[in-house]
């Protein structure tokens, strides 16, 4: 819980100690509104009802985009007026943007050094020195109703000025300036970004659209006016209005509406695309074109900058992988390494990549306070690591800061993870998969009896593979033989790294964690060690143990289970060896047809310098 939601939460009077205390980031925000509306009748500024309240005056905002300028263009001045219930959802629009005036005067904020202002009078001046509150407050003024009161039994000149007043609701629009500053801190804002842009595209061309009608509509009533007048028709116009220019039916007030604004949305779209429907003639209808070209122009570049970043965006990961791919085909070409190899060094960062997706979590998390990447990476191993032996033993403090300095390792099938007495400089903990821990690599030598196979399989996610002592000067080497059964995905932990936290967190922490790592590693030894076959008679009888006892233990039929037991263990030992056997021949399979596809190349060459030195 961050210290300004502790501080806003603390001048709560009706929050109790006990309450507080059970409180965590998940709900904070759930009490902190709750109890400043019950005390305070405010709303902290990451309210969900705050929220929804803003998500439902944007769609009246998207409501007032489309209508008003359609109002003030089209209906306005074709004569056609509103019904009642046209008149109510107006009014009741009017109303709710009053209240979200109300609601911003009761909303907390926080101020320059982030703490939240709970003071009512401070959050009204805050809001009235910013210029959203004259125009909300411009928005929300009724001229229509108030012009409605003035001009009872007035002439009809009234709807022009009803016109003019009208135009005080174009404020509004601005409102859209919030929606996109909000874009930012979204998730998938890009994907966001390119939709607003789209919408604002079409909103831009429906209010383009309707100034053009307008434009066209007042240009052929000035025609007319002149044609009644016996005028010769070289009015303040020069030229011809586009409602009587366009090709079929002309556009007149018995036009249908539907008629009227299709034809001047889909010049608007025409203009900021391409070339525009009909071309403009009068000097007004000039002047707003070329607006329309320049406006198109940014529009389109807007929208294909941002089409383009999006784009790289989404492949930005696969370009890396393509660049990894690329630098280590140069490096097997360079270094001649062989064919099998190349493969595996594929399938590996095939592998890899599928886990971590070019991401470093070092490098990413290396920009953010100490505190909050413990807390991130104890979210991201919450139900894997932090249940594991090694995590819970010790604090969770300790814990975190072993958790920051693990790396993601990746095991194919079959791949060796630790060879049997290899320096162990690391640890490994399983995230997925199946690991084999073997006593022997089963590698037979001439006139030597071939010892048994004993083997441990390891498939529990926070197991510990390999074996380290930090506070050891000499490296210990792993007597054992390590093997993926299939393909795993593992973290690990260097004796560095370790040392470096241990000193760090010296006690009962300290302690804590190296009696896991020898406890782990003892398991292992003993879990392998017992399965061992048992000794000769012979070696019993040196040992000092009697003979009748080994007799009796060789005799068959006995009820001792070893003999079942070392059957099983030949069997498990015959199925490795007769797998290894077949990898081997499915890579030697391979190569051969590799090798064969090359033939008919050859024989092709051959045939050609044959013939060649026929023909000299």
């Amino acid at each position: 819980m961050s210290g300004v939601l502790r501080n806003a939460l603390s001048t709560l009077p009706c929050c109790e100690q006990g309450e507080k205390a059970e409180l965590d980031d998940s709900n904070v925000d759930a009490v902190i509104a709750r109890n400043l509306w019950k005390n305070h009748r405010i709303l902290p500024p990451t309210s969900k009802n705050k929220q929804h309240w803003d998500l439902m005056m944007m769609l009246l905002v998207f409501y007032n985009c489309v209508y008003i300028p359609i109002e003030l263009c089209f209906l306005g001045n074709l004569g056609i007026g509103k019904t009642t219930a046209h008149e109510v959802v107006d009014y009741l629009i009017d109303s709710l943007f009053f209240f979200d005036i109300l609601i911003n005067c009761r909303t907390a904020y926080y101020d320059e050094d982030y703490e939240m202002v709970l003071d009512g009078k401070q959050i009204f001046r805050n809001y009235r020195k910013s210029w959203w509150f004259y125009i909300d407050l411009l928005a929300v003024v009724p001229f229509d109703l108030l012009l409605a009161l003035f001009l009872i039994g007035s002439d009809s000149s009234g709807s022009s000025i009803g016109t003019v007043f009208g135009m005080f609701k174009l404020p509004r629009l601005l409102r859209l300036l919030r929606i996109f500053k909000k874009l930012d801190v979204v998730a998938a804002a890009n994907a966001l970004r390119i939709v607003a842009l789209m919408v604002m595209f079409c909103l831009i061309a429906h209010w383009f659209a309707c100034i053009w009608w307008i434009i066209g509509w007042q240009e052929y009533q000035a025609d007319l006016r002149e044609a009644r007048s016996g005028g010769n028709g070289e009015g303040l116009s020069h030229g011809v209005s586009w409602l009587q220019r366009i090709p079929g039916e002309l556009l007149t007030n018995g036009t249908s509406f539907e008629h009227q604004y299709l034809s001047s949305m889909y010049w608007s779209l025409t203009t900021l695309m391409k070339t525009p429907w009909v071309g403009p003639d009068t000097v007004g209808e000039k002047m707003f074109a070329s607006l329309a070209v320049v406006m198109g122009a940014i529009l389109f570049a807007a929208l294909l900058g941002n089409v383009t970043a999006l784009v790289q965006t989404f492949d930005k990961g696969n370009a890396q992988k393509r660049e990894k791919i690329t630098t280590l085909h140069q490096f097997n070409a360079s270094r001649k390494v062989p064919l099998v190899l190349q493969r595996k060094l594929m399938a590996y960062v095939d592998a890899e990549w599928s886990i971590t997706s070019g991401l470093d979590d070092s490098s990413v998390l290396a920009q953010l306070p100490g505190q909050l990447r413990g807390n991130i990476v104890a979210s991201i191993y919450k139900d894997t690591l932090l249940k594991a032996p090694l995590f819970s033993s010790c604090s969770l403090e300790c814990a975190k800061s072993l958790l920051l300095r693990l790396q993601p390792e990746v095991c194919l099938q079959k791949e060796v993870l630790i060879a049997r007495d290899q320096l162990c400089q690391e640890v490994y903990l399983l995230m997925r998969g199946a690991m084999q821990v073997a006593s022997s690599e089963g590698e037979v030598q001439t006139g030597v009896r071939k010892p048994a196979l004993m083997f441990r399989m390891i498939e529990k996610p926070g197991s510990i593979i390999g074996h380290i002592d930090p506070f050891q000067r000499e490296v210990p080497r792993y007597p054992f033989l390590v093997t993926a059964v299939r393909q795993s995905h593992l973290v690990s932990l260097t004796r560095v790294d370790v040392l470096d936290v241990l000193s760090n967190f010296e006690g009962e922490d300290c302690a804590s964690v190296l009696k896991v790592l020898r406890v782990e590693h003892q398991n292992t030894i003993t879990s392998l060690t017992d399965k061992r076959e048992r000794p000769t008679a012979a070696a019993r009888s040196a040992e000092g143990e009697p003979a009748e006892s080994a007799v009796k233990e060789s005799k068959p039929g006995a009820p001792d289970s070893a003999p079942s037991e070392q059957t099983l263990q030949t069997l498990r030992t015959r199925v490795t060896e007769m797998e290894q056997k077949l990898a081997k021949c499915v890579d030697d399979m391979q190569a051969a047809r590799e090798c064969t596809e090359v033939l008919p190349h050859l024989v092709f060459l051959v045939n050609s310098v044959t013939q060649d030195n026929l023909n000299s």
